[in-house]
């Protein structure tokens, strides 16, 4: 990577909605940074979590933001108005500007999970509905945890001894299983394994015991590095779990039921890096466009060939990083069960890229690099994806006010 200036900071990922950005600093002790999204202000820093963040996502309806970090430990906070309001003074405060905040002012989060085993936890997501999280384990094994105070509900016991776990994703929308509704859940393996899980709903909450699982691979046996279900359309009754796989593919496995069964009805591979000698496919969105046609977004890290690089990204700034061999491709893809009816390049980056998200709205999707934040918009008039914009929240003011709070 080449910086023009020195970064305040590394980033590690972000996440957003309609009120504020939240940038996560890279640290051993790391910090997520909150900024207006309107006048681009930096409000405040939710300070002090073991490891980088991983992965964090908002919670609307608890006004909670949750984290992962790389020592495998889960934070939440509180992202309520007040709070909020809290993070502003301490920011405005002299003695803050003077490079102190006392301990007894800090926000500190409302829970703080540390995992049981010395590998930590290496996902979390939160099951919908209900005010429960879902951590996986390296083992396998998916603990569920109570939003409020983090304390154990209860324990799915992994059956892949001979692979290690890498990702976990929860179905958006509720289906039925036996007569009873609730959620599936989709876990990836190295070795392509990967496990299919159905918990059910009750009045109480959740019926941990009474689970359905099933566990199957993909047909090549290479590690599955992200996952993802389908957007399911109205008249399907089938379930598509998609997977980001080591080798730079993107592969598709289709579950129908049959009778008070699931058998796995196909298993479809997809190139993605078609230009690469080596990629991995390290995320995936899947979404539905305003017409309800589902297609997924994946982000591929991959090596390219040395002739792939005789022509620079931007023909009127060449830079050092033209002549690099890596390269990142964001990229949209309509799958349907036999073919890739639809394959576009958004971008294509020669940069470090820490993380790819969902933005705003349907038609926004967000990455960052360890310097900055970059938005994709989607032209309404012609449906096109237009050029990455950096997201204008490094003033010089905010830039000095994150040394002094950091």
């Amino acid at each position: 990577m080449f910086r023009d200036w020195r970064s305040s900071c590394d980033i590690s990922t972000a996440a957003v909605d309609s009120r504020f950005l939240y940038l996560c600093i890279k640290g051993s002790d790391s910090s997520i940074a909150v900024v207006d999204q309107s006048t681009k202000e930096l409000i405040g820093v939710y300070k002090y979590m073991c490891g980088s963040v991983l992965k964090i996502f908002v919670l609307h309806n608890f006004e909670k933001l949750v984290c992962l970090t790389s020592a495998g430990y889960i934070y939440v906070w509180d992202a309520s108005e007040a709070t909020i309001d809290r993070l502003r003074q301490i920011t405005n405060d002299p003695l803050t500007l003077e490079g102190f905040v006392h301990p007894n002012v800090r926000v500190r989060p409302v829970a703080e999970i540390v995992p049981a085993s010395i590998e930590g936890y290496v996902d979390v997501d939160y099951y919908p509905g209900t005010d429960t999280l879902l951590a996986l384990e390296t083992s396998g094994n998916v603990i569920f945890h109570d939003i409020h105070n983090g304390s154990v509900k209860g324990v799915i016991t992994s059956e892949n001894a001979d692979a290690k776990a890498s990702c976990l994703r929860i179905q958006r929308s509720e289906g039925t299983y036996n007569g009873k509704s609730g959620h599936f859940v989709a876990i990836g393996f190295t070795k392509g394994m990967i496990t299919l899980l159905f918990v059910p709903l009750c009045e109480n909450g959740l019926e941990i015991g009474s689970n359905f699982t099933m566990s199957d691979s993909t047909d090549d046996h290479v590690d599955i590095d992200c996952i993802d279900f389908r957007v399911k359309q109205a008249a399907s009754s089938s379930i598509t779990i998609v997977c980001g796989c080591s080798d730079g593919t993107v592969r598709c496995l289709v579950y129908k039921r049959r009778d008070s069964d699931i058998v796995k009805h196909k298993s479809v591979s997809y190139v993605h890096c078609r230009a690469a000698r080596k990629g991995r496919v390290s995320r995936i969105i899947s979404t539905c466009d305003d017409q309800g046609t589902p297609y997924i977004i994946t982000l591929c890290t991959m090596q390219l060939t040395y002739d792939f690089h005789t022509a620079p990204i931007n023909a009127n700034k060449p830079s050092p990083a033209d002549s690099s061999t890596f390269c990142t491709e964001i990229l949209r893809q309509i799958l349907l069960p036999d073919r890739c009816e639809h394959y576009e390049t958004i971008a294509q980056v020669r940069d470090f890229v820490t993380n790819l998200m969902e933005g705003v709205d349907t038609g926004t999707i967000m990455y960052t690099t360890l310097d900055d934040v970059y938005n994709i918009r989607r032209c309404p008039e012609s449906n096109r994806w237009l050029t990455p914009k950096p997201v204008e929240w490094q003033s010089p003011e905010n830039r000095k006010l994150l040394s002094k709070v950091l």
